[in-house]
């Protein structure tokens, strides 16, 4: 087959759908990121620094999928993986232990400020947002105003905007919306 017979795949990564959404994330679903420093021109010059940074999203139904995907992935891609998670603020998640028996890689609950490094998993703790700032996350509290809360939005949004074409945003499932909207964000400087 010659170039001349093959489809245009030309994609749009202008951030904005038609009929949907506007390329900017709404002020509701954005958190309190005043106190997150802005963001990098370059991704820190670290050899241990991630070639790609993967946001998962997942609700308490993704769990088997995000088992089977780190029991298929190697662990030594060069990728650093978050997985954020929506759940019930009074949820108990096991996920740590669970993904840790499916993964040689390091599996963390994320500490705020963390540097992001290669070949590892972070998941974001009960009652937080996550944002991504100069390759370290930043846990943000959750506003607990009877409001939906979206943190896979606020976190792919981040993600987009910090890490842009090395950023890789996958949603397992979720619940309602959420990941849906963060995909908009425009990944441009």
């Amino acid at each position: 087959m010659s170039n001349d017979d093959t489809l245009d795949q030309t994609a749009d990564l202008s951030g904005e759908l038609p009929g949907e959404l506007p390329g900017e994330l709404p002020s509701e679903l954005s958190g309190d990121l005043s106190a997150v420093p802005a963001r990098p021109v370059e991704p820190p010059p670290d050899a241990d620094a991630p070639t790609l940074i993967v946001g998962m999203g997942a609700s308490a139904g993704g769990l088997e999928a995000l088992r089977d995907f780190f029991g298929q992935v190697s662990p030594t891609t060069g990728c650093a993986f978050v997985v954020v998670q929506h759940l019930s603020p009074d949820y108990k998640s096991i996920m740590d232990e669970l993904l840790a028996r499916n993964t040689s890689m390091p599996v963390n609950s994320v500490q705020d400020g963390v540097l992001l490094q290669a070949n590892s998993v972070y998941l974001i703790p009960p009652r937080k947002d996550l944002a991504l700032r100069k390759g370290c996350l930043y846990l943000i509290e959750q506003v607990l105003d009877g409001a939906v809360n979206l943190p896979i939005d606020v976190f792919f949004s981040s993600l987009a905007e910090d890490a842009q074409l090395r950023s890789v945003a996958i949603v397992f499932s979720g619940t309602g919306s959420d990941g849906s909207r963060g995909r908009l964000h425009p990944t441009a400087p």
